[in-house]
C-alpha cells in the first residue's frame, strides 16, 4: 500500500494543504508549523483514530466544525480514494462508499507509527504498553481484536456482580470459565509475537556496535495462577486476566527505561516497531505505511543512517524533523 498523495481541510493548522508524496518523504519545518499534524492525518485516515488521547473532535481548525482528509492510495495495480471526513461523527468513504465493516478496512490499511509524546512499549501505563502489542497482533490476526472485546466485556460483567452486595458465585464461576479461555488464548498470542520480536531484535543488536546486548521485550504474566479467581470473590476485585499482564524492556537484567540514555530508549522503541512491522509484512506479503515523527532527535548519525535505511527499505515511511542538514531523503517538503 501506497499513498500517493495527501489532502487536509481543516485539520489543525492545516485549513487547505496538499501534498505530494514519495515512498520517503521527510516534513521539515518549524516547531507549531504542523509537520506531526501529517503524520496524524495519515493515522487517521487509515486506522480511524488519532495517534494522541484525543477525541477526533480535537483535531478539528479551532475555527471550524469539520476536517476533511482526502488521498489516493494505490494497491497493487490498482488506485483508490479514500476520503476520512469528521463533522461530529467520523464518515470514511472509499471510491465513493461508505466502509461496511471498519475492523477490516482498518486490518486491511495497516499504519505503523512513533512519536516522542506516543512512547507506547516504553510508556508508564501498562495498558498503553498491551495496546501497542496487541495493535500489531491485530494486523497478524483479526480476530485478535475480537477476543479483547469480548473479554473487556466479560471484565465488566465480572466488576458489575463484584458490586453488588452480595455476589452470585455460580454467575461468576461461569464469567470466569470464560475468562481463563479467552486469557490464555489472547496471552498465547501476545507471547508468539513478542517471542519473534525478541529474536529479530537479537539479530539486530548482535550486529551492530550499539553498546547493548540481549535486549529483549519481558512478558509476564498471572494466567497461571487460576487460585486468584476464589480470592477475588471475597476481595471484590479483579486480580486474574491479561488485563494484569507485564511488558517491560530489558538489557540482561535491568529495565532499559530505567537507566538508559534518550538515545538508546529510542533505539530500542525504533527497533521494536520495525520488528513489528517485520513480521506483519512477512505473514502477510504487504508494505505497511509507516509514520516516523522528529525522527533524528536524540539520535546520532549512524544510528539515524541505520534506522533510515532498515525502514525505507521498500516501504512507504514519512519523517518528520527540523532539518535534512545530516541525511539524504528522496523527498523534502518544508511546511511553513
Amino acid at each position: 500500500m501506497y499513498a500517493l498523495n495527501l489532502k487536509l481541510i481543516n485539520l489543525r493548522n492545516h485549513i487547505n494543504s496538499f501534498y505530494e508524496l514519495g515512498m520517503e518523504t521527510l516534513f521539515i519545518g518549524d516547531n507549531g508549523s504542523g509537520k506531526t499534524s501529517i503524520l496524524e492525518a495519515v493515522y487517521i485516515l487509515f486506522g480511524l483514530r488519532s495517534f494522541k488521547k484525543q477525541p477526533l473532535s480535537s483535531v478539528v481548525n479551532f475555527n471550524e466544525s469539520f476536517f476533511r482528509i482526502e488521498s489516493e492510495i494505490k494497491e497493487e495495480t490498482h488506485i483508490s480514494d479514500i476520503v476520512c471526513l469528521f463533522n461530529d461523527k467520523r464518515t470514511t468513504l472509499v471510491n465513493g462508499e461508505n466502509i461496511e465493516d471498519i475492523a477490516d478496512y482498518v486490518y486491511n490499511h495497516p499504519v505503523a507509527c512513533y512519536t516522542p509524546d506516543m512512547l507506547g512499549i516504553l510508556s508508564k501505563d501498562q495498558q498503553d504498553r498491551r495496546n501497542f502489542i496487541d495493535r500489531f497482533i491485530f494486523y497478524y490476526d483479526k480476530e485478535h481484536i475480537y477476543d479483547i472485546k469480548k473479554y473487556n466485556r466479560l471484565l465488566s460483567q465480572k466488576q458489575a456482580e463484584f458490586e453488588k452486595e452480595t455476589s452470585d458465585f455460580i454467575y461468576l464461576d461461569v464469567l470466569n470459565e470464560k475468562i481463563v479461555y479467552l486469557s490464555n488464548k489472547i496471552s498465547s498470542k501476545r507471547v508468539k509475537i513478542i517471542d519473534e520480536v525478541n529474536k529479530n531484535l537479537k539479530e539486530i543488536y548482535s550486529s551492530l556496535d550499539f553498546s547493548m546486548e540481549n535486549v529483549f521485550i519481558n512478558y509476564s504474566s498471572n494466567i497461571s495462577d487460576t487460585s486468584l479467581l476464589n480470592k477475588e470473590k471475597f476481595m471484590k476485585k479483579s486480580l486474574y486476566g491479561v488485563h494484569r499482564d507485564k511488558i517491560e524492556m530489558c538489557l540482561d537484567n535491568k529495565i532499559i527505561e530505567k537507566f538508559s540514555s534518550t538515545g538508546q530508549k529510542k533505539t530500542f522503541i525504533l527497533l521494536c516497531l520495525y520488528g513489528f512491522i517485520k513480521i506483519i509484512e512477512e505473514s502477510r506479503n504487504i508494505k505497511i505505511i509507516t509514520l516516523l515523527d522528529d525522527f533524528e532527535a536524540a539520535l546520532d548519525k549512524n544510528r539515524a543512517l541505520f534506522l533510515k535505511n532498515i525502514f525505507s527499505n521498500n516501504r512507504q515511511v514519512l519523517y518528520t524533523g527540523v532539518d535534512n542538514t545530516r541525511l539524504n531523503f528522496e523527498n523534502v517538503i518544508f511546511i511553513k
